[in-house]
């Protein structure tokens, strides 16, 4: 075969691709601290700002295509030098935004409100005298036309919910074979399932209410 390269000591040079990663790693704080607060201000953003990606199968806004974009490329970027340690606490940088995120589409719902409602209570000295009791009832009431913006919130949650499964794959297949094992973001996948969940809730009670309304 072809000559072998040596070092100095006669023993094999190590990969420059390895000793690149190995460098990079001891000095990755800072690297992924940019990277957060890159994503930080996409969040801030993110809570007031409403507009709407139309050019997908359904809409979503844009700020979740957005973040999503900036993660691939943040994975191209870290990949290009190491697939070790940086990238899996990149991958928990990730984790954090994602939920931060689905708490940034939470906070586009109407608020609840607190309805007193009036039961006749169960026990059969109260039904005797007619007394009742007062009980708490939380419910929404959705602005004319805001309705809108809550089905938004759920076609932006199920996008996401979808795309950190296959940002999931994505980072599992890349990284190194010693924490393939350790990526798990199905608790963000979660948390926009959650909010998902609660949009419906807000939608079936905000509708409810405006029938009530004389």
């Amino acid at each position: 075969g072809g000559p072998h390269l040596q070092g100095g000591g006669g023993g094999p040079v190590p990969q420059l691709m390895g000793m690149v990663s190995v460098t990079f790693d001891n000095y990755m704080s800072p690297y992924v601290a940019l990277e957060e607060r890159t994503m930080d201000e996409q969040l801030h953003a993110a809570v007031s700002d409403n507009t709407v990606d139309n050019r997908g199968a359904q809409p979503v806004f844009v700020s979740s295509t957005n973040l999503f974009i900036y993660m691939k490329n943040s994975i191209t970027r870290c990949t290009a030098l190491t697939k070790e340690k940086t990238f899996f606490l990149l991958q928990r940088a990730f984790q954090k935004k994602l939920q931060s995120y689905a708490k940034v589409l939470d906070k586009k719902l109407p608020q609840p409100q607190t309805q007193i409602v009036a039961k006749m209570a169960a026990s059969l000295a109260n039904i005797q005298t007619g007394d009742s009791m007062q009980t708490t009832n939380t419910v929404y009431r959705i602005p004319l036309g805001q309705e809108v913006t809550v089905c938004y919130v759920i076609d932006t949650c199920e996008y996401c919910a979808d795309t950190v499964e296959a940002l999931e794959d994505l980072i599992r297949d890349k990284i190194g074979s010693k924490y393939q094992d350790k990526i798990d973001m199905s608790g963000e996948e979660d948390a926009f399932r959650d909010v998902t969940a609660k949009c419906i809730r807000v939608l079936v009670s905000g509708l409810e209410q405006r029938l009530d309304t004389p």
